[in-house]
């Protein structure tokens, strides 16, 4: 299994992909308030200054080059 944290440059290309990601597998667990977050996060967000703390994170899982699974955080 792979553990992947993204910059700017995937989020911006892959969003789309991967919010359709969390809306299928998401099993209805995923609540609107996080979507919504999700769905309005800036990519510069994740940009991290020198200590390596940004204002989010998102992390993916991927099996075989298959994604698996995403997990998000904001404004800890």
């Amino acid at each position: 299994m792979e553990l992947q944290l993204l910059t700017p440059e995937i989020w911006r290309a892959e969003r789309r992909r991967l919010l359709g990601f969390v809306l299928r597998h998401g099993e209805k667990r995923i609540t609107a308030a996080s979507l919504r977050a999700l769905r309005d996060m800036e990519p510069d967000w994740l940009e991290t200054d020198g200590s390596g703390h940004g204002q989010a994170v998102i992390a993916i899982t991927k099996h075989e080059g298959r994604l698996t699974g995403l997990g998000f955080a904001a404004g800890g």
